[in-house]
């Protein structure tokens, strides 16, 4: 009974280890990019593609981040419709 249970464990982990393929999904063309930060450490940033949040009490976490084409075009057509690019001021 224990010799079945062993090879029937050997067998499924065999199964499991020869299905595993890694992801070959190239990521979508960056053309817009953002910096956003807000709060204190909390930041959005697109050039480095990475999204980092501060969860106080267990310090910051930083996850790879990258913006789907259908993404991209979305914040586009917001901020062309608000105007965003002909109302750009210079801060000093």
């Amino acid at each position: 009974m224990k010799y079945k249970r062993t090879m029937s464990f050997l067998a499924i982990s065999l199964l499991f280890l020869t299905s595993y393929k890694e992801s070959t999904v190239e990521p979508d063309y960056q053309y817009l990019q953002i910096q956003f930060k807000y709060n204190f450490k909390d930041e959005l940033n697109i050039f480095e593609n990475y999204f980092q949040k501060d969860l106080v009490p267990d310090g910051v976490v930083r996850v790879n981040f990258q913006l789907t084409k259908d993404e991209q075009n979305k914040i586009l057509a917001k901020a062309y419709g608000t105007n965003f690019f002909f109302h750009c001021q210079i801060l000093y």
